[in-house]
């Protein structure tokens, strides 16, 4: 079961090539459930080999899209938080998940 944190369902495409800490796993075939994708790798042959493989991170080249506004967590850890008055409160340190929202984590 995966999750998706973009936009762009074609990322589960068959013949995809995402890579991960692990070495790279092709997509044989994916297909939605409840929110999330069941998706079938080249290297994963069974169910009980796909439990080593929870809590991998899953990435992939970014796609070129000068349209796309989209700002992505790789972006903002790092970078300094400026409010809405031009007041910096730090740098991020983490972006931590959360139903309602992401939660920015900054340095103290």
């Amino acid at each position: 079961v995966v999750t998706l944190h973009t936009t762009r369902v074609e990322r589960l495409a068959p013949g995809t090539v995402l890579s991960t800490d692990r070495g790279d796993l092709t997509v044989g075939s994916s297909r939605p459930h409840q929110h999330r994708f069941l998706v079938r790798f080249d290297r994963i042959p069974d169910r009980d080999a796909a439990e080593s493989w929870r809590g991998v991170v899953l990435s992939a080249e970014p796609i070129d899209d000068p349209d796309d506004e989209t700002l992505w967590v790789h972006q903002v850890v790092g970078a300094e938080l400026f409010d809405q008055h031009g007041r910096c409160h730090g740098l991020v340190q983490a972006v931590i998940e959360n139903p309602a929202s992401d939660l920015l984590e900054l340095e103290d």
